[in-house]
């Protein structure tokens, strides 16, 4: 028997319902068990890396520039540049080319420099000639000015930037033809500690220290010093100077530096000027005019070399404060206190030596006192304006200089019932013999 049973249309949209929540719920449990499974997989699959020691040098905020290539300057457009980007010729002479070719001064220095040679300067004091142009006073030392005229070390010297060119905008007066500057060494937190002895030939002899350290995170501390006694090939020539720089660096923050700094130091040596050239000649020796008298007699001392000393006394204070402000905005403020106490004498050839084989001899006396108070501000603005980085340079500098010079040439009469000496305004006193060439001034006068 078979019967029918008809489903009513409630029944079957129940059924359906019923049917596809167990549709839904059988596929959410299959997920579930498929990403177990998966991560569980996953699992079983990780790839565990070795450690990656990644090892560099740091950069020394005691030597800022490494090797031979320096790649930027502040000496010319005051603003730390790249020397690619500086609209001007600039030589950067860094610590390792100091240390390797041994240099000691600035004449030393600017023997490899391109456009710039150093001159005699009367055996007393650096003289340059940037270009064809000559300069005894277009010397700066960290951007300012340090005109006095003295033999410069550079046993605290960084690095040297020679500028060549007009450098009138960014120095201010002078820089006719080119600049200067040297680059001190400043404290850092990189411990450094070097001693150096040289020995040579005529009795040459140097020692140079340089030792600097950390004294807390915030102050670290840097001293330098030097000491030189050593003889020359002339004759009674000799040179003796020592000096010591002292050095504060202080951090309160990221954003703020502060260098203190303090230097005495003191040159004391005969100034040679070297010797003399001949008359031009006629016959058969026309060809020796103009050329040094005696080339191969390079001992002889024209004039006196007892009374030829020449010495620089330095007594310097250094200030210097940086700070980075959060808008852009940098300052730059350094103060320079310096005091320079220099005597210099010298007797010496004061003309060719003539046919007869005579030469003159000339003399003066020069004692010179200067008192340096230097203040320079650098105010800087950096600004990303459509997408093109701007930085904007605003400065000023005060000075004050005050010089005290008395120069003196030698009297015609002694105290001592000599015979009269002849005298004339550039110092000629005596004509003697190129044979020997020597002679004593009696007094000196003022000019």
């Amino acid at each position: 028997m078979c019967s029918n049973t008809k489903l009513s249309p409630s029944n079957m949209k129940l059924s359906t319902m019923h049917m596809a929540l167990m549709q839904a719920v059988g596929l959410m449990i299959a997920s579930g068990l498929m990403a177990f499974a998966q991560q569980a997989n996953a699992e079983d699959k990780t790839v565990k890396l070795e450690t990656v020691e990644v090892i560099g040098e740091k950069e020394s905020d005691t030597r800022p520039v490494k090797g031979y290539n320096a790649k930027k300057s502040t000496s010319s457009t005051r603003t730390d540049t790249e020397l690619r980007d500086t609209p001007q010729s600039i030589t950067v002479i860094p610590q390792d080319l100091i240390k390797d070719q041994s240099i000691q001064s600035i004449s030393q220095a600017v023997q490899y420099v391109p456009g710039v040679q150093a001159a005699q300067g009367e055996g007393n004091r650096d003289a340059l000639v940037f270009r064809g142009n000559a300069t005894t006073g277009d010397f700066f030392l960290d951007g300012l000015r340090d005109d006095v005229q003295t033999y410069r070390d550079i046993y605290n010297t960084d690095r040297i930037e020679v500028l060549k060119g007009p450098n009138g905008m960014a120095f201010g007066r002078g820089g006719a033809g080119g600049a200067l500057n040297r680059v001190s060494k400043e404290a850092g937190w990189d411990p450094i500690r070097e001693l150096t002895t040289s020995y040579g030939a005529y009795d040459f002899k140097r020692i140079s220290g340089d030792f600097g350290q950390a004294l807390t995170d915030e102050v670290a501390f840097r001293l330098n010093a030097v000491y030189e006694d050593s003889g020359s090939y002339r004759d009674g020539v000799n040179i003796e100077r020592y000096g010591f720089t002292p050095t504060f660096t202080i951090r309160p923050d990221d954003k703020t530096k502060i260098v203190l700094s303090a230097e005495y130091f003191q040159d004391k040596r005969v100034a040679d000027r070297g010797v003399p050239s001949q008359t031009s000649r006629t016959g058969a020796n026309a060809n020796l005019g103009n050329r040094p008298y005696r080339i191969g007699d390079e001992d002889t001392f024209f004039g006196n070399a007892r009374l030829s000393p020449t010495e620089t006394e330095t007594i310097a204070f250094n200030a210097k404060i940086e700070h980075a402000f959060d808008n852009g905005v940098g300052l730059k403020n350094s103060t320079r206190y310096a005091f320079y106490d220099k005597y210099y004498q010298n007797v010496f050839a004061n003309s060719p030596v003539n046919l007869s084989n005579n030469v003159s001899l000339g003399a003066y006396r020069d004692v010179t006192k200067r008192e340096n108070i230097i203040n320079q501000t650098d105010v800087t603005y950096t600004a990303d304006i459509w997408n093109i980085q701007h930085k904007l340079l605003a400065g000023a500098e005060f000075s004050s200089q005050d010089t005290d010079n008395n120069r003196t040439i030698p009297t015609n009469r002694s105290d001592n019932n000599d015979p009269i000496l002849s005298s004339n305004s550039n110092g000629t006193f005596t004509t003697v013999s190129a044979n020997n060439p020597f002679g004593v001034p009696i007094n000196f006068n003022q000019k």
